[in-house]
């Protein structure tokens, strides 16, 4: 992944955006959210915009967990 990209992934609880860090090993990232999430939320996770190191784009991609 282009880290640069990475602003395209966003986590929201509720329609908040969630604040945390995001961080990139590899072609694995991991975001750690500053505060817990609350108990029996429903958390989203949004990807778009985020390509690869050659230019290539992802798929929008939404994803959520309780």
């Amino acid at each position: 992944m282009d880290p640069t990209t990475l602003g395209g992934v966003q986590v929201t609880v509720s329609s908040t955006s969630v604040a945390g860090n995001l961080v990139l090993q590899g072609n694995t990232a991991t975001f750690t959210p500053l505060a817990p999430f609350p108990v029996n939320a429903t958390v989203y996770v949004n990807v778009s915009g985020v390509t690869d190191l050659a230019g290539n784009p992802n798929n929008y991609a939404c994803s959520y967990f309780t």
